[in-house]
């Protein structure tokens, strides 16, 4: 039964599979199983080597917002002129990882400046960024994203 393959998001979703199961329309339930199943993009997407797993990365409608952009440039401000005063400038892109309820699960280097230092403030502010939740189609949803944070002039 397709039932017992196919998750239901909704019990009208489940209405319908049951419904398409028994009326014995074999086209209609060969395409019922032959599309693909979505993951609850409310669940956070596992991190490997090359970064968050594709399966489980939500085609977002509306990506995180930043909450706390002042506070953010301030700490961004207050770090390159530490890192100026030794030498060290760059550009390191990170990965955030925003869960359903706004909450900044994860934060890790993609990109690294070339710079323990530099990257180092850059993982430093990242984790005192505070985010509204991505949606997908007016829903919460859990998402990596990639955001460069640029020490030094201009950043």
């Amino acid at each position: 039964m397709i039932r017992d393959r196919v998750p239901c998001a909704t019990k009208l979703a489940c209405s319908m599979v049951i419904l398409f199961s028994v009326s014995l329309i074999p086209s209609l339930a060969a395409a019922q199983e032959a599309v693909p199943l979505h993951p609850d993009y409310t669940r956070c997407a596992s991190f490997g080597p090359e970064g968050p797993d594709p399966e489980m990365t939500p085609p977002i409608s509306r990506p995180p917002g930043l909450l706390n952009p002042a506070e953010a440039l301030d700490l961004v401000g207050k770090k390159t002129a530490e890192l100026e005063r030794i030498g060290d400038r760059g550009t390191t892109l990170v990965w955030f990882l925003v869960d359903a309820k706004s909450v900044l699960r994860d934060v890790r280097i993609a990109r690294t400046s070339g710079f323990v230092r530099v990257d180092s403030a850059a993982l430093d502010v990242a984790r005192t960024l505070r985010f509204q939740a991505a949606t997908l189609n007016g829903k919460a949803v859990c998402v990596w994203v990639a955001r460069p944070l640029r020490f030094g002039p201009g950043g």
